[in-house]
């Protein structure tokens, strides 16, 4: 079996060893290796066997980010007098394409026909559309799921239970700026759930949790990592982007302290999916100098539009726009430091091996 190397980042040729054999059992030391470079680092092995289930169960590619294992890091304790502590708790997520993929395939296994979702989205109105003409995030949205006219699955989900919110109650990012788009979302996943409740037991798209944000206390974000070859064709497509974000800055460190930014508000005793973003412990200052420095010796936050591009190189980093690089959750800027340090070593290693065009001559 081979996959095309368009659909993986792998950097070597990895196809047949990432690839996952139907008579397989568990991830095989190159896969796990694998598995670390995208993100899932500490993970115990009962959490990484319940992943590989699930991902060879679903027929979704790990190794592609059709599914994800992010681990969220959970206070837990304080009861009867024990000390509360921060365990690492993981939870398998999906995209919601992940669940139309996984929801088709099950679907015609079952002999039941294509698939058809209908969402609508209550208004403040009490009336259930398709579409809402109003401005403002709806109250509630409703996803259904037919096969051949048959109601297989069904969900409501209320926009105040799921929606992000900053300390001071705004919304944050994509839950901002497109807020029909990500609580249908949210009712699309738990309607594939209620369709097929053995197939998609314990998986969850990432808006559920807005993955980029908020997530059970700390925030642990998906595995997305770039290659140093990418890094740099994102940094000259950003720059052409960025010249109506002139204006845009990113804050300078005052020092080297490791004291956060923002202080994470304590959790409830039962951790909760729609933990607030005032949860997720801020950037510390040590890494606000890190990246600052980082970011100019990868040459991406040079040149008179050089905060600007930075800004929105981060932001694309992160998937999700940034006023300020302050707005960076501690674990987000603990992941783009590693990236960053990834393109450094890389430039160094072909600077000090450049490549030979003139063999021959």
């Amino acid at each position: 079996m081979t996959v095309d190397a368009t659909t993986t980042e792998m950097v070597t040729a990895t196809d047949t060893a990432l690839a996952i054999a139907d008579n397989q059992t568990e991830f095989t030391p190159a896969q796990i290796a694998a598995l670390k470079q995208l993100g899932v680092d500490d993970a115990p092995r009962g959490d990484l066997d319940v992943f590989f289930h699930t991902s060879k169960r679903l027929g979704l590619d790990p190794f592609t980010r059709q599914i994800y294992l992010i681990g969220r890091k959970t206070k837990v304790g304080g009861y009867r007098g024990e000390p509360e502590r921060w365990e690492t708790k993981y939870t398998i997520q999906t995209s919601i394409d992940g669940y139309r993929v996984t929801g088709h395939r099950i679907a015609r296994r079952e002999g039941l026909g294509r698939p058809v979702v209908r969402r609508q989205f209550c208004g403040r109105d009490g009336v259930w559309r398709e579409v809402l003409v109003e401005n403002g995030p709806p109250v509630a949205a409703k996803s259904e799921i037919y096969c051949e006219g048959q109601l297989v699955g069904e969900a409501v989900v209320k926009f105040a239970e799921f929606a992000q919110t900053k300390n001071d109650g705004q919304l944050t990012g994509m839950w901002r700026d497109k807020p029909t788009v990500m609580i249908g979302k949210c009712a699309d996943a738990a309607a594939w759930r209620s369709a097929f409740p053995q197939d998609f037991s314990g998986v969850y798209e990432a808006a559920e949790f807005d993955r980029h944000e908020v997530i059970d206390g700390e925030v642990v974000e998906p595995p997305v990592r770039v290659r140093a070859d990418r890094a740099d064709r994102g940094i000259k497509g950003l720059r052409a982007v960025t010249v109506e974000t002139q204006d845009a800055t990113i804050e300078q460190p005052v020092n080297e302290s490791a004291e956060p930014v923002q202080d994470s508000a304590p959790a409830e005793p039962t951790p909760e999916p729609t933990t607030k973003a005032s949860d997720a412990p801020m950037v510390t200052k040590a890494q606000l100098t890190k990246l600052h420095i980082l970011l100019g010796e990868c040459e991406i936050s040079t040149g008179d539009d050089g905060h600007a591009v930075g800004l929105a190189w981060l932001g694309a980093e992160v998937d999700r726009p940034l006023k300020s690089s302050k707005e960076l959750t501690r674990q987000e800027a603990s992941m783009v430091i590693q990236v960053l340090e990834h393109e450094k070593t890389q430039r160094a290693q072909k600077s000090e091996n450049p490549t030979t065009t003139t063999e021959g001559k």
